[in-house]
């Protein structure tokens, strides 16, 4: 290797250790979107109906960015496997931005996040929590 070839090879060097940094990272986080291994929706009206298709009940989960619990509960209790297990057995998952979706969160009467409440096929409607839940008291609530 001659001397002027070097750079190159180290900015090579840099440059695919920093795309498998981001990589491994990523496939850690869920894929890097925030959702984690749950696999939200944020279509209210489709997920109902795809709860009545399927009669499977909606799992609604109030959120916003600036709130801790909120992102406590993003980077734990979403991202547990267990968690994530139950939901995808036995709920249509649907994440509701009260920020992007004011009118929803409103019609649900929110006013603290996170909150949590499941939905029946016939639309019944059941609190589960308002407030941070861990990922173990989660998964027994939904269990």
């Amino acid at each position: 290797m001659n001397e002027a070839s070097k750079p190159v090879w180290f900015i090579l060097f840099v440059v695919v250790g920093l795309a498998t940094i981001v990589v491994i990272s990523r496939s850690r986080s869920g894929g890097g979107d925030g959702h984690g291994a749950v696999p939200w929706q944020t279509d209210l009206l489709a997920a109902r109906e795809e709860g009545a298709r399927s009669g499977k009940p909606v799992l609604l989960y109030f959120t916003a960015s600036w709130c801790p619990p909120c992102q406590k509960m993003k980077s734990s209790t979403w991202m547990d496997s267990a968690v994530a297990d139950v939901i995808k057995a036995r709920y249509i998952p649907v994440m509701i931005d009260v920020d992007e979706q004011k009118s929803v969160a409103a019609a649900y009467g929110v006013q603290g996040i996170p909150r949590v409440e499941v939905l029946s096929a016939n639309g019944d409607r059941k609190l589960i929590t308002e407030g941070y839940l861990s990922p173990q008291d989660m998964a027994a609530v939904l269990r």
